[in-house]
């Protein structure tokens, strides 16, 4: 199995990071540890302390700083993946990618004497037969994979994951060597007023503001389990009887926006701080919680229960009503 562990976990304080950390098998630091951590609101030093925290746990790592979830601005964030190290390779790319545009005047850094079109000309001589493809790839690089992936057997990449700065065009020109391989790229945030850094990459515990760190996977077959941790179903399974666009109209052939709060009153899940508390809807497969939608809102009179989807799942479905308690937010 090539990956072999994946989570996202919200903490209040720094410590609890630690503390998550120490409680992952061991083994999972002998893998591959691909990570994005998102603590905008904690000092250079706590900061420090986090990434300290996750590149030792695996010495074998990628990953970036990345921006507070906007719902939860003040609490931890970090993602995990852990992938297995005899079926991965971990890869650092300074492919460059296109400039950034310059602002000002065309003319302005032209060389004495030298002669240059106004803008709106080509810079190629215009002939019959042109490679256009090739005319737009000039400012992408060249085809050349970087270090990590050079020595794999392109037919042998399965996948490849990585995170970039804001120009990804060289690498993602010099991923079309790995025809096999399912690509997903991700721009890190950007990072100045936190680290000082236009952006904020990790390879090997190695900071870098450019460029690309990702983790290429070398065979298929990959199997996956979800957990969610955190959630307590408050009603026993239920099942869709109506439902429209991302409106759920029945649960059972009954109202779902009443039978949520019987279940809140049933629990005590309303008694304390309930603006700490958000429901979802916990879809179920053979009897194992499968996929979440948060409820947004509900209005008791109609019956409709309105999920964050654009559609709602559908007739038939299994289902229960789950509740997160999260932490009061630090004053």
């Amino acid at each position: 199995m090539t990956v072999i562990h994946t989570s996202t976990s919200f903490f209040s304080k720094s410590e609890h990071l630690s503390r998550y950390l120490s409680r992952l098998p061991k083994a999972y630091g002998e893998n591959i540890l691909f990570f994005a951590l998102a603590a905008s609101k904690s000092s250079e030093s706590e900061l420090s302390a986090l990434v300290s925290k996750l590149t030792s746990f695996a010495p074998l790592n990628v990953g970036c700083l990345s921006a507070s979830v906007s719902s939860k601005p003040t609490l931890i964030c970090c993602s995990l993946a852990v992938f297995d190290k005899s079926a991965s390779a971990i890869f650092r790319s300074t492919i460059p990618g296109r400039a950034e545009p310059q602002v000002g005047r065309w003319h302005a850094f032209r060389k004495k004497g030298q002669t240059i079109p106004p803008p709106g000309t080509f810079s190629v001589g215009l002939k019959e037969n042109i490679d256009w493809e090739d005319v737009w790839k000039r400012d992408v690089g060249s085809n050349d994979l970087p270090e990590g992936l050079n020595d794999l057997r392109p037919e042998s990449v399965t996948g490849v994951t990585y995170f970039s700065d804001s120009s990804p065009e060289g690498l993602s020109n010099a991923l079309n060597a790995l025809p096999g391989a399912d690509k997903l790229g991700l721009i890190a945030s950007s990072t100045p007023f936190l680290t000082g850094r236009p952006f904020t990459l990790f390879h090997n515990g190695q900071i870098h503001s450019g460029g690309a760190v990702g983790v290429a996977t070398t065979k298929s077959g990959t199997a996956s389990s979800v957990e969610f941790n955190g959630l307590r179903a408050i009603t026993p399974a239920l099942t869709i009887t109506g439902s429209d666009g991302n409106l759920v109209q029945e649960l059972d052939g009954a109202n779902p926006s009443g039978l949520l709060l019987n279940a809140i009153r049933k629990s005590g899940a309303g008694e304390g701080l309930a603006q700490n508390d958000e429901y979802f809807m916990g879809v179920l497969k053979d009897d194992e919680l499968w996929q979440v939608y948060r409820i947004m809102s509900g209005d008791p009179s109609r019956g409709t229960m309105s999920l964050e989807s654009g559609v709602a799942p559908p007739v038939g479905t299994s289902v229960k009503v789950i509740l997160l308690t999260l932490p009061p937010p630090e004053r």
